[in-house]
């Protein structure tokens, strides 16, 4: 093979791994998607606490910019490209490469107008459904009627409209759970990657309730001590997204 060949072959991005149907899986999968996210932190603590440094800063320093109409917006759109660059750090750093602060940004380099896209669709269903539940409220209220709290206009007019917010929110949830990994892992269109993901979450309902129900219990203990702990959870959630994502997605076929 020539040089010339050998440098084309470099510059290649490397194939994606083989996908299958979303298959189901154990419930106890649910904690060990943790258990090997905590594993890809270990790994690569310094990093991983990097990132998250470098993530609260910006954090911080772009909500200052939430002052600005329709800058909140702005910033959920961007939210998966970020997401997108993780998953394309936790597959290297499963694979056995460094882990890089770059790759909180490598969602702007690889499939970014997937990702941004990807974005749109959830912010534009986000707001269509809280101002579908929870609009008429504040509309009521901007117009001048009269709303007087008590326990059964909070019941009515707060509980369980958000209560059906949150139900519908949901599926949107499990259609964009597993999508930036889908994209940048696996080349995927937007659409087809929210239809995968969605598949994949409502396969695998009971793994995703011990996982959730286990996530919150140690989001709850991270945020004690100053909330210090966030350095270790937050990595260990994106780590753990990856890891389902390859039980569910790359298993083999029996």
């Amino acid at each position: 093979m020539s040089e010339m060949e050998n440098a084309i072959q470099q510059e290649m991005p490397p194939l994606p791994p083989q996908m299958h149907s979303p298959r189901n899986v154990g419930i106890v999968r649910g904690i060990e998607w943790l258990a090997d996210g905590m594993r890809l932190f270990g790994a690569n603590a310094a990093a991983w606490i990097g990132i998250c440094v470098v993530g609260f800063v910006m954090m911080l320093a772009l909500g200052i910019l939430n002052v600005i109409p329709g800058a909140g917006l702005l910033i959920g759109i961007f939210t998966y490209v970020w997401i997108g660059g993780l998953m394309i750090g936790c597959r290297d750093a499963d694979q056995g490469a460094e882990l890089k602060l770059n790759h909180l940004f490598a969602g702007f380099q690889h499939r970014l107008d997937t990702l941004v896209l990807l974005g749109i669709i959830n912010q534009i269903l986000s707001v269509v459904i809280m101002l579908a539940v929870v609009g008429p409220l504040y509309w009521d209220i901007l117009m001048g009627n009269e709303w007087t709290p008590n326990p059964q206009t909070i019941i009515e007019d707060v509980v369980l409209p958000m209560l059906i917010a949150f139900s519908l929110l949901l599926p949107l949830m499990m259609c964009t759970w597993f999508a930036p990994a889908l994209i940048v892992l696996q080349n995927k269109p937007v659409i087809e990657a929210m239809k995968l993901s969605f598949i994949g979450c409502a396969r695998n309902v009971l793994p995703f309730l011990l996982y959730g129900v286990v996530q919150l219990v140690a989001a709850i203990v991270a945020a004690l001590p100053f909330f210090l702990g966030l350095l270790v959870f937050i990595p260990m959630l994106y780590g753990s997204i990856y890891a389902a994502y390859k039980d569910i997605f790359l298993h083999q076929p029996a």
